[in-house]
């Protein structure tokens, strides 16, 4: 999965797994770095706070996350138990 973070760091976004959902959240502004007190005429991207939840397949677990070149990228792995994969009797696999 994919997700445009444009503008923001990877010190403000949070994504964790709680219950079955996937939780994305940022406070907006990253508070590690110093903040430029400059007067802008315009300024294109904002940092607002934003939350972001997904209901995740029972056997869907997240492998990873990583944000690089303003784009969140989260992996998953599918994990099926033996007793929901199929049964072949004659061919497949």
């Amino acid at each position: 999965m994919e997700m445009a973070v444009a503008g923001y760091s990877k010190n403000s976004i949070t994504v964790f797994v709680k219950e079955g959902t996937l939780n994305i959240n940022s406070s907006g502004v990253d508070t590690t770095t110093i903040q430029d007190v400059s007067e802008y005429v315009h300024q294109g991207i904002a940092q607002r706070p934003f939350k972001r939840v997904w209901k995740l397949p029972d056997h869907w677990v997240v492998k990873d996350a990583n944000v690089a070149d303003g784009i969140l990228t989260i992996n998953f792995d599918e994990i099926i138990p033996e007793e929901k994969k199929p049964k072949y009797f004659i061919g497949g696999e």
